[in-house]
This record gives C-alpha cells, structure tokens and sequence, in this order.
C-alpha cells in the first residue's frame, strides 16, 4: 500500500515484552513515507522551547577540545580522542575533574569507543575495546573493567537503568553466500560484573551505509549509523534495517513500538533511504532520511539527498524543519549531542571562537550576546541547552 501522506494508522501489535501485561492491544502509531515530499515549516526556538548557554570553565588542566558525550542536570561529560581524555564538569559548566586512562595496562583503555555516565553511582564507563568496558570513578580512580563476551558496535554502548548497561552485538555469524545467521544483539550487562541478559529483538537481515567511489566500481566504504538512542532517560531502537522504531521498556526490558516507516526498507524504493531517529521530546520525534548510498569525489561526498523530519506528536504533522534561534537568527539551529540527558532537552555545542567571530560581526542578540562577551576566543565551548515545552 502505498501512503501519499501521513495518517494514523490502527495496529495490533504483541506488547507481551513491552507493556508487560501479556495482552494485545490496539496501538496508535505515526507512520513516515520516507519518499513522500512533507511541506517545509521555520520554527523559532523560543517559541517552542527555553534556551540556557553553559560556558564551560576554562583553565590550563581543563582545555577542551573534543566531543560533549553526556548533558544532565548533574553535570556534563566531554570526550576528546586526541590523548583519550575525559573532562568532567558540573551542571554551571565549573571544571570538576580529568580522566586519563589511555594506555596498555590491565587498567587502562586503547580507544575510547564510547563512553557514558551514571551521575548516581558516581561511574563513567568507556567503551575501550570491542568486548571491554572500563569503569571509572569521577576522580579516575579504576574499580573493574566489564567482559561483553561479543564483540559490541561502536558508539552503540548507553547507561539503561540504575544496575544495567545496554549495548548492541556486531552480527555473530554469516552463513553460505554471506546470509546472516539470526541472533538476539541487544545485550544488558550488570554494572556489578557477572550477568549478561539478551533483549528478546532478533535480528534476521542488516543494512548499510554505503559509499561509491567514483571511478572505481571496485572500492567501497561505509559510513557507521548508531542503532540505539539514549534520551531523557529513555532508551530507543533504532535499527536502520527495521521498519520501526522502538522505546524500550526499562521495567520489563520488552521493546514498544514508537513509529513506523514506509516503504519497507527491504523493498527497492523504500530502500534508498533509512530512517534515523535524532532525538525524542515530549512534543517531536527529531528524525532524519538518510540516503543509503552516497557517491564520493576527491573524497567529498556530492549530491547528498538526505533530509531532516519532524513528526509533532501533538498535532500530528509531519515537515521538514527549520529552527531558528532569536539570538543568532542568521543561523540555522541544529543540535548535535545526542545525550541522554534531562527530559525534553536537546543541546548543541557553540564553539567560543565562532561566537566571538559572530559577536564581532553583529550577529547575536539577548543572553547569547551577553554570554559572548565574557568569552576569549580560546576558551571552552559553551553548551546550548534547549529544553522545549
């Protein structure tokens, strides 16, 4: 059946594993046509959301040039891979505490993968290899290092619950003609050691970003798509060979499905794109059509085809977004840390050298100006926390 526009759509599906009262139930879900051309739609921050900026304090143990890895209202986690440093600060953005444990010993990590945080426990646990995690206290202190016993995708390793990591198995075996083998790849692996458990999601087919090489049918790459999605506490699915996305029950560990796609991915339209869940409020679904194969040339990639999405889960509507800050209009907004932070909070990192180009040139407006002011052009970035209605 082909959708020309989004509609609701009734189906039965088996909660047994996700509400955990082992009925059926009718469930309501939104359904996206990824080739359908959805209306463009500005939106203006401030009048959907609450803007704060946290400028990050700036000294010469605590110079941070890197990734933000963690938001919360506990504090922050940055992550640079240059010398394999942790910088941790508080809610305000104060310096607290650096982490180095890059090395070869027992206690020590040779990448980081990825890397969490549990504020409660007081624990930041790095991805370091493709079957080890690595715990550390805020200080830096190491009390034991986690064995996955597979292989775990990297980027795909969150903090679930207050006992559990979730991560996500690299496929376990191919057969004849390079068929996969069907297996359970979401694994929850307990914080004390010891017990590992399989989420009940069996994966049967797998799906890649590919990129071609012009002018050599011969060489391919791929580009890495992370399959779960930490948010507001909550933990989603989101693996591009399905055709629907999932939250996943922390009580009964059963997956509930959020949202469908169409066509199926596995059909040759459908196929060309994959549908990546960016983020989750209580208002939007942040979504994103990801063109499956992308040409490069000169190792840039050309003719990207890939859009944003927004699904309101209020009215309904589905459009292709564009966010505007009123303190920096001349830019659109989009943000770029996929954290599992406060709920209804997205964030993006504001580099202090482009805010003080922008200051200069007359671009910013209200307390990002203000904030811009009290900047060096070498200083910490400051983190962007939008927190919508």
């Amino acid at each position: 059946m082909k959708y020309n526009r989004l509609y609701a759509a009734f189906i039965f599906a088996f909660l047994a594993g996700c509400s955990g009262d082992g009925q059926y139930k009718e469930a309501l879900l939104p359904q996206i046509d990824v080739n359908e051309e959805y209306p463009e739609k500005e939106i203006f921050l401030q009048d959907v959301a609450d803007i704060e900026y946290i400028p990050l304090e700036t000294n010469e143990e605590m110079l941070f040039q890197g990734t933000i890895a963690a938001v919360s209202d506990k504090g922050i986690l940055g992550v640079s891979q240059q010398g394999g440093k942790l910088f941790l600060f508080d809610r305000d953005g104060k310096a607290k505490n650096l982490i180095c444990r890059k090395g070869d010993g027992p206690e020590e990590y040779n990448v980081i993968q990825r890397v969490d945080v549990d504020w409660q426990r007081g624990e930041v646990y790095v991805l370091g290899s493709p079957t080890k995690v690595y715990v550390y206290a805020f200080d830096g202190t190491y009390k034991q290092t986690l064995d996955t016993k597979a292989n775990i995708r990297q980027g795909d390793m969150f903090n679930f619950s207050a006992d559990k990591l979730i991560l996500f198995k690299e496929k376990a075996n191919v057969g004849k003609e390079g068929e996969m083998i069907a297996y359970c790849p979401i694994m929850l692996l307990d914080k004390s050691g010891g017990n590992i458990d399989s989420l009940q999601y069996v994966k049967t087919w797998d799906a890649s970003l590919s990129i071609v090489i012009e002018g050599n049918e011969n060489m391919k790459a791929y580009l890495w798509c992370e399959v779960m999605l930490g948010q507001g506490g909550e933990t989603y699915l989101n693996d591009i060979a399905s055709d629907t996305i999932y939250r996943i029950n922390k009580k009964t560990n059963g997956l509930f499905p959020i949202l469908l796609r169409t066509p199926s991915v596995r059909d040759s339209e459908g196929g060309k794109y994959y549908l990546r869940l960016e983020g989750v409020t209580s208002r939007y679904y942040f979504l994103k059509c990801q063109i499956s194969s992308l040409d490069m040339t000169d190792m840039v990639i050309k003719d990207d085809k890939s859009y944003s999405l927004v699904y309101d889960r209020q009215t309904g509507e589905i459009f292709r977004p564009t966010f505007r800050n009123k303190d920096f209009p001349s830019e659109e907004w989009s943000y770029t840390i996929r954290s599992n932070g406060e709920k209804d909070c997205v964030y993006q990192t504001l580099e202090s050298f482009a805010l003080k180009e922008a200051l200069e040139e007359g671009q910013l407006e209200g307390s990002l100006k203000t904030v811009a002011q009290g900047l060096d052009e070498d200083d910490n970035p400051v983190i962007m926390v939008v927190r919508f209605r």
